[in-house]
């Protein structure tokens, strides 16, 4: 049985959102890890990617697994890719926050470069953090249509709360075939 692991957001209010998600789709993965991020209870502002990503590949263990992520699980997602610490089969992220990770000087585009895992990227049409078609002009610079899959979906806000329509896409996504 494969492990579902599911990353939420930068911020610490985003811990119901990962709860929630984990509900969604608890009938199809019993076996589901949420990680909590060390910078909530240090009182830090922004995730630390290097213990984040020890952490992850430290608590995922042996075994095929795919991602559920949003904003900020998913550059720690590609981080950890980019490191060879972690190797997921399938990756979803929500709301890819490439504005955010500029702002912040990560440098997504370098981390990219050891990112080949087949991924389904879901992104609001008015995303604040990084729009749909914001997203789209950085694959696009990118190169990076051979590993991604992007859809738009409605929406102005970065919450990614429409759980049923989310679970329709990534069902579909996980169930096809490489």
């Amino acid at each position: 049985m494969m492990k579902r692991v599911i990353l939420h957001g930068n911020s610490k209010s985003n811990k119901e959102w990962s709860e929630k998600t984990a509900g969604t789709f608890s009938e199809f993965f019993p076996d589901q890890y949420i990680q909590a991020y060390s910078h909530w209870e240090e009182g830090k502002e922004i995730i630390d990617f290097d213990v984040e990503s020890r952490k992850l590949e430290k608590n995922i263990g042996e075994g095929k697994f795919s991602i559920i992520a949003k904003s900020a699980g998913a550059m720690l997602t590609i981080y950890s890719v980019s490191k060879g610490l972690i190797n997921p089969e399938k990756c979803v992220f929500l709301g890819l926050p490439v504005l955010w990770a500029d702002e912040h000087n990560f440098n997504l585009r370098d981390w990219f470069l050891k990112f080949n895992n087949q991924t389904l990227v879901i992104q609001n049409s008015n995303d604040p953090l990084t729009s749909y078609s914001e997203l789209k002009k950085f694959v696009d610079d990118a190169s990076l249509h051979h590993t991604l899959t992007l859809i738009e979906t409605e929406g102005n806000d970065h919450k990614y709360n429409e759980k049923e329509k989310i679970k329709k896409l990534v069902n579909n996504f996980l169930a096809a075939q490489p």
